[in-house]
């Protein structure tokens, strides 16, 4: 149940961003109570630690890097809820296809429509999540057969 309701807030908050660019506090705080909680009762201690460090660190650096130019406190919390949904290590799965599919679906948005220079990164957080979740072992496995 914890789980749904985690998926469905970050859904719902990735419908928001799109629209208006910015999500409100409480939603996003909300989905990190849940998540947390969830994951808490899903992973050990460890593995949710790991899950959240994995995804969190590198939105984390970026706000305070950019001063919040290339990305907000939302995306933080965006990422935290995806990291402790999907856990370690399906974690390390959700933040690249975040960043891959956020940075393919940018370089073709923005030949579309130069004049735009803001892209909302919480969907792409949401996606990667789901792929994560749903793909995630699958992927792992052929990422493990590389070597």
């Amino acid at each position: 149940m914890l789980f749904f309701l985690g998926l469905i807030i970050l859904m719902f908050a990735s419908v928001i961003d799109i629209k208006k660019q910015e999500v409100e506090w409480w939603l996003l705080a909300l989905g990190v109570l849940i998540s947390i909680t969830y994951g808490l009762l899903k992973f050990d201690c460890l593995s949710l630690a790991f899950a959240l460090l994995s995804t969190v660190s590198i939105p984390l650096v970026l706000v305070v890097l950019s001063r919040e130019k290339w990305m907000g406190w939302g995306d933080v919390l965006f990422a935290t809820i995806a990291g402790a949904l999907s856990g370690y290590p399906y974690s390390l799965i959700t933040i690249l296809c975040a960043f891959l599919a956020g940075s393919l679906f940018g370089i073709i948005y923005l030949k579309v429509n130069p004049s735009k220079k803001n892209l909302p990164f919480g969907p792409f957080l949401a996606f990667g999540c789901l792929v994560g979740i749903i793909f995630g072992g699958q992927i792992l496995k052929s990422l493990h057969g590389l070597y």
